[in-house]
């Protein structure tokens, strides 16, 4: 399970990246002296929530990932910046495994593009990534739980080798625009518990006819040409 540890509104400044088919990046700054930088620890879960009270918008999870590594510098006032990364640097702790060329394993011949990833999940990140089932080493987890949705074969058809390459890596090649014919999450259902999603097609409503961004908007700042 996971115990929340506490709501911080009273940070310095928040920056984060989000990014299809991949970890993305969050940075956070607090004053030295804050009671939580005493408190958080590697793998924390972190959770970015934002709203628009002008606009309506209700509170909401924009961002998601785990705390990693911190920085300290020691000014006029102590500072500290947290990083954490995306939920889906998870993937990136794992490798594919496999004896080269084995079927369905690290070698898939003619295979739906969301039938390879989830088998690819399935055997390398789950509960079934484990010596027994033929992998190297067990890839399963102590401290957390990640399981994979049904799968629908979507998307493209495609042959490919795996044998020994970076996990999210693999699937993030997959996935590059137009290829897989989808994307990817590993979304978190439960207190440790994660669930790896196929989604068909792009993710997101495509609004380059209607969103400008322009200074003006106030919602850029410093563009460089």
């Amino acid at each position: 399970t996971a115990t929340k540890r506490a709501d911080i509104v009273n940070f310095v400044k928040i920056a984060y990246t989000k990014q299809v088919n991949k970890a993305g990046l969050a940075k956070f700054q607090l004053p030295g002296n804050h009671p939580m930088v005493s408190q958080i620890a590697d793998k924390w879960i972190v959770e970015l929530w934002r709203r628009n009270a002008d606009l309506g918008v209700p509170w909401y999870p924009d961002w998601a990932g785990l705390y990693r590594e911190q920085d300290r510098a020691y000014k006029r006032t102590d500072e500290f910046v947290g990083s954490a990364v995306g939920n889906l640097e998870m993937l990136a702790w794992r490798h594919v495994l496999w004896p080269a060329g084995e079927a369905n394993r690290s070698l898939f011949t003619a295979a739906k593009a969301e039938t390879i990833l989830k088998t690819l999940v399935t055997y390398n990140a789950t509960a079934a990534a484990t010596v027994a089932n033929g992998r190297w080493e067990d890839g399963t987890w102590s401290d957390r739980t990640i399981t994979v949705q049904a799968d629908a074969a979507g998307g493209a058809t495609l042959s490919l080798p795996c044998h020994g390459d970076n996990l999210l890596d693999v699937l993030s090649g997959i996935c590059k625009i137009g290829v897989g014919g989808g994307d990817f999450d590993l979304v978190r259902t439960g207190g440790t518990t994660w669930e790896f999603r196929w989604y068909l097609g792009q993710r997101g409503v495509d609004r380059s006819s209607s969103v400008l961004f322009a200074t003006e908007f106030g919602n850029m700042a410093e563009p460089w040409y």
